[in-house]
């Protein structure tokens, strides 16, 4: 009977163990951890090793005990991928920040410095288009 529970057991770690590589290959390839949550990896990853220390303390360390130890790992992997991708992502959000709000910034004369420099112009002079609309505008008719 104990070769039963210990098949049991090791089919319930298995079928966990199927979503970890799934998850990691997920994560690696969108390099992003949007739909993940830290909370979720860090009980996963405690309750491995809780019952990783249970199989040691208990004395009860059969076959089963490898894809405790395998899961735990590919959970670890999993952690590790998380915060090297939310650490890239918080750094793509601060510089993205910065670049808007250096797009944002008007010059002295108040002309949008980066509207003037996206038509190729110096700071201080609008875009060709805009010098059309204004001579447009003073030749139109007015009602």
């Amino acid at each position: 009977m104990a070769e039963v529970a210990q098949v049991l057991e090791a089919i319930m770690i298995i079928a966990f163990g199927i979503s970890w590589p799934m998850n990691i290959i997920k994560s690696y390839r969108t390099k992003s951890t949007k739909g993940k949550s830290l909370l979720f990896l860090l009980f996963i990853g405690f309750g491995y090793v809780c019952g990783v220390v249970g199989k040691i303390v208990g004395d009860n360390i059969t076959w089963v005990f490898a894809f405790y130890v395998l899961n735990l790992l590919m959970v670890s992997w999993d952690l590790v991928l998380y915060f090297i991708y939310r650490t890239r992502e918080k750094r793509r959000a601060a510089a993205a920040a910065a670049a808007e709000g250096e797009a944002k910034a008007p010059s002295e004369e108040g002309v949008d410095v980066a509207a003037a420099e996206a038509c190729g112009e110096g700071a201080a002079a609008p875009c060709a288009a805009e010098k059309e609309d204004a001579a447009s505008a003073e030749h139109a008719p007015h009602a």
